[in-house]
């Protein structure tokens, strides 16, 4: 497979010079920290700096380099089938909010790219959904009917221009794509210029709630105001939000045809669904595909990236794939993120979460609606999506157990070989590396303790309940977990730090 040679990881960083930015070091005050360098994280930092506040970013890693710059950047007010099920779940008011504050945040990205001179490879484009099953026609009807109640720009269409097998759509005309790293490094530019600290490579490992807070960090404490967690899903048991957000995966890949790509962006209605969009570049356009979700542990990643490199194949004229990647986001049990105060006896700490993988618009106006909190300002959508609410939707349960070796010696792991391995009372996470260093890490969360389950794509350790992540050495890629993975106990086998 084509595949097996490209480069691991975003197609995105291609290209871009992203600044670099110091790690915190000393303690601190602020009057709004932010944590969480990705699209919600960074417009909220860039408004509240630019309303006159002393704003501090911390990111773990690097600016918009985690889900931010691995996902489709589609920015759309299309996000599936979700007008009719909104108006179902939240009335005709609350769905109209949700149009609303998506609509916004559509053109608040337009005129941000235009304002700040972004250059990310903004276009407009028509976004479309489709299907190959006839019977799924009243549903597409429907949806159309509650997207231009809402003022939407949603049509249903017979033929889609796209080499897949489809029976009608819907098309939202005017939408837009671009480079999403390209984009937030725009933003962390933006967020400087208006006087805001950003730090990378600085995890948060705690934050005490109070007035002022404290944000506690590995390189220091910061104590102030208010603060925001923009971490894809927050740390922490305040809000619960790991049980009213499930963790979704889907693997990617950027791949040179032969033909032209049809103008537009495009996802399937049918299962599996395929995320479809072209990409400029200085060598000429790149298809960006996306394959179907899937909870983390319930299937093999690399299976997931085969059929997706068939599906290519089959509708394309597949002539090289330069990069693969993963990425992880958390669905809200309702379809509406939570954004706003953590709690209702949260006074001073503000969380964003639950995008389901369309963060570009919702990630955008949680930043407005954040910043509208903390200054006291009204918000026509905050209401909808209020982080205290009881979500109207299933809870999380349950999750699949990732299958065991007992009593295997891990010294017999092949390269690039991953297994866990049950030795005693301890389940082990171990992994030998291309250079052949084996690395043995407890296979225990550090979340929760649920058992970690391998992703060979990324070559990580993914949660199946909460959608934790820790690189191959044991250190944690994100959260909700605030610790790496424990070391084994003497005895339990040889591996790398």
């Amino acid at each position: 497979m084509a595949q097996e040679n490209a480069r691991r990881g975003s197609f995105w960083d291609v290209g871009t010079v992203p600044a670099v930015y110091p790690r915190l070091d000393g303690d601190r005050t602020a009057d709004v920290v932010v944590v969480g360098g990705g699209i919600a994280g960074l417009t909220a930092a860039w408004h509240l700096a630019e309303a006159g506040q002393r704003v501090l970013l911390l990111e773990a890693q690097r600016i918009g380099r985690q889900v931010t710059g691995h996902s489709t950047a589609k920015v759309t007010t299309q996000h599936g089938l979700i007008y009719t099920d909104l108006i179902e779940r939240f009335g005709t008011e609350g769905a109209y909010a949700y149009a609303e504050a998506n609509r916004w945040a559509l053109e608040e990205i337009a005129e941000t790219v235009a304002q700040l001179g972004i250059d990310c490879a903004f276009e407009r484009k028509d976004a479309y959904l489709y299907t190959d099953d006839e019977s799924r026609r009243p549903e597409l009807e429907a949806e159309v009917v509650a997207a231009q109640r809402f003022r939407l720009p949603a049509c249903l269409v017979e033929d889609l221009p796209v080499p897949v097998p489809h029976k009608l759509g819907i098309r939202f005309s005017d939408q837009a794509q671009f480079n999403p790293v390209a984009y937030a490094d725009g933003l962390a530019r933006a967020v400087v210029q208006a006087g805001g600290n950003i730090f990378e490579q600085t995890r948060v490992t705690s934050v005490e709630e109070g007035n002022p807070c404290g944000v506690v960090t590995e390189g220091g404490r910061i104590e102030a105001g208010a603060v925001v967690l923009a971490t894809n899903i927050p740390f922490g048991k305040t809000g619960e939000f790991h049980k009213k957000a499930r963790p979704r995966c889907h693997v990617g890949l950027a791949a040179r045809i032969a033909e032209p790509f049809p103008e537009g962006m495009f996802l399937s209605l049918d299962s599996p669904t395929h995320s479809l969009r072209m990409a400029p570049t200085d060598q000429g356009p790149v298809l960006v595909a996306i394959g179907d979700g899937f909870k983390p542990g319930s299937a093999d990643p690399g299976a997931k990236l085969r059929a997706l490199e068939t599906f290519v194949r089959e509708a394309f004229s597949l002539q090289d794939i330069t990069h693969v990647w993963w990425n992880e986001d958390f669905d809200s049990i309702d379809r509406v993120p939570f954004i706003g105060r953590a709690s209702r006896e949260s006074e001073n700490l503000y969380v964003c979460t639950g995008f389901s993988s369309w963060g570009f618009t919702n990630g955008t106006a949680a930043g407005r609606i954040i910043c509208d909190l903390i200054l006291g300002r009204e918000n026509a959508w905050s209401f909808l999506f209020d982080a205290t609410r009881e979500p109207h939707g299933e809870r999380q349960r349950g999750h699949d157990e990732p299958a065991v070796q007992k009593d295997r010696d891990p010294n017999t792991l092949a390269k690039e070989e991953a297994a866990l391995i049950e030795k005693g009372e301890q389940i082990l996470a171990a992994y030998r590396d291309e250079a052949g260093e084996l690395h043995i890490r407890s296979a225990a969360c550090t979340h929760l303790g649920c058992t970690l389950a391998w992703n060979g794509v990324n070559r990580t350790w993914n949660c199946p309940c909460h959608g934790s992540a820790f690189d191959y050495r044991g250190k944690l890629v994100h959260g909700p977990a605030v610790k790496d993975l424990e070391p084994v106990d003497a005895g339990q086998g040889r591996g790398g730090a």
